[in-house]
C-alpha cells in the first residue's frame, strides 16, 4: 500500500529538517574547533613573546606583564565558553540525527522509493 501524497510530503519535509539540523551541527562544531584552536595559538604566541621579552630585557616590565596576562585571560575565556565541549557535544547529536534520518528513509523506502 503506497502512502498518500500528504504522508510523502511530510516525509520529505522531515528529511529536509534533519538534513538542515545535521548541516548546522557540522558548521557549529567546525566553528567551535577553529575558535578554540586560534585562541590557543594566540595564548602560546603571547606567552612566548612575553617570556622572550622578559628574559632579553628588550621589553619594559609593563609590556611584558601585559603580554603575560593574555594566556591566562584566554584560558578563562575558553574554559567559560567551553568551545571544545560544545564541539564534542554537537557530534553525538549530529550522529543521532543522521541515524534517525537513515532509519526514516529505510522505513519509508518500503512504501516510497527514495
Amino acid at each position: 500500500m503506497a502512502p498518500s501524497l500528504e504522508v510523502r510530503n511530510r516525509i520529505d519535509e522531515l528529511r529536509r529538517e534533519l538534513d538542515d539540523a545535521i548541516e548546522n551541527a557540522k558548521i557549529r562544531a567546525k566553528g567551535d574547533y577553529w575558535i578554540s584552536f586560534f585562541l590557543m595559538l594566540i595564548a602560546l604566541g603571547a606567552s612566548a613573546v612575553a617570556g622572550i621579552g622578559g628574559l632579553s630585557e628588550k621589553f619594559g616590565s609593563q609590556l611584558t606583564g601585559s603580554l603575560a596576562l593574555i594566556p591566562g585571560a584566554i584560558a578563562v575565556l575558553a574554559s567559560n565558553l567551553k568551545f571544545q565541549q560544545k564541539s564534542n557535544c554537537n557530534r553525538p547529536g549530529r550522529q543521532i540525527a543522521q541515524a534517525t534520518r537513515m532509519s526514516a528513509i529505510r522505513r519509508a523506502g518500503s512504501a516510497v522509493k527514495v
